[in-house]
C-alpha cells in the first residue's frame, strides 16, 4: 500500500493505483469566502478523510483541502469535484472544477 498525492496539476488526467493504495487529493480552498469543494466518486473507492490545512495563521486565510480515498476494487475510478457556494442556485457557474480518472489494478 502506498500514498499517492494529487494536486491541481493532475486535473483532467489519468493515473494508475493498486487496490489498497491511498489517494490524497490536495486542492486550494478558502472556506471563509463560502467556496468549498464538493466531491463525488464512483463506488469502487472510499473516502477516509477530509482535512483543511491553513496556509498561514491569519484570519480568513485560505489553505489546502486534503481528502483521502482508499482504492477498494479494481477498475476505473472517477473523482470529480466542484468549487462552489452550496447555497447558490445550480445554474450559477462553479468557480472551479476538478476531475481525475484512476485505473485501479
Amino acid at each position: 500500500m502506498k500514498e499517492i498525492i494529487v494536486t491541481e496539476a493532475q486535473n483532467g488526467g489519468l493515473i494508475s493505483a493498486t487496490t489498497g493504495d491511498v489517494l490524497i487529493v490536495r486542492l486550494p480552498e478558502n472556506p471563509t469566502t463560502g467556496y468549498r469543494w464538493e466531491f463525488h466518486t464512483t463506488d469502487n473507492i472510499a473516502q477516509t478523510g477530509d482535512d483543511f490545512v491553513v496556509a498561514f495563521d491569519a484570519t480568513g486565510a485560505g489553505g489546502m483541502r486534503c481528502l483521502r480515498f482508499v482504492m477498494q476494487v479494481p477498475g476505473l475510478a472517477i473523482i470529480e469535484a466542484v468549487l462552489h457556494r452550496a447555497w447558490e442556485a445550480d445554474d450559477i457557474t462553479p468557480q472551479n472544477y476538478f476531475s481525475l480518472s484512476v485505473e485501479v489494478l
